[in-house]
């Protein structure tokens, strides 16, 4: 297919987006289908990563093409960008929920961690031992053993009272570190 309707070195116009992505959309679609499978689990569809790559030439003042092989070049490069904006919000997202679900995971009686909240568990307590030891006895008896609170405080011979207040800021400062491992 070619892309005459591009020629010289002016920019696209809207005009010409339009015509141009009409005697290409098979060929598009086609390429953003190869490159969605490539991420298996992915939810963004192949008719909505040839829209956004339709949006982004709409919007782009600086989108020259003197042959077809520059523009399914720019192409490529624009559904590329597309899939790594969009996997990038994926895991910006995943790690936004994960982050807000570590409390609650640290409240429940049969936690199950996945490896990355493990990891990130496990680093966030290393900040917290030094920042407070006992604290952090406090979330090893409780969570990792099962103790409950006032079996923590019989163990480490304090008040129950003592031992709410240090699970009390320990999830604080859990939660302080961990929400702000995802920024």
């Amino acid at each position: 297919m070619s892309v005459s309707g591009l020629s010289g070195s002016a920019a696209a116009s809207d005009e010409q987006v339009d015509h141009l992505f009409a005697a290409v959309y098979a060929e598009l679609r086609q390429s953003a289908h190869r490159m969605r499978r490539l991420q298996r689990g992915d939810t963004l569809n192949t008719t909505l990563l040839v829209h956004e790559l339709y949006l982004r030439f709409k919007k782009s003042d600086s989108a020259r093409f003197e042959s077809t092989p520059q523009f399914f070049a720019y192409a490529a490069r624009a559904l590329r960008s597309i899939m790594v904006d969009h996997a990038r919000s994926r895991i910006a997202e995943r790690e936004r929920i994960s982050d807000m679900t570590m409390l609650a995971i640290l409240d429940a009686e049969t936690p199950a961690l996945s490896p990355n909240q493990a990891l990130a568990l496990n680093d966030a307590l290393q900040q917290l031992e030094q920042d407070d030891a006992r604290a952090a006895k406090v979330v090893e008896l409780h969570f990792f053993a099962g103790l409950s609170l006032p079996e923590v405080a019989r163990h480490l011979e304090l008040t129950t009272r003592t031992i709410d207040r240090d699970w009390r800021y320990a999830r604080a400062f859990l939660q302080s570190v961990l929400g702000d491992s995802s920024h």
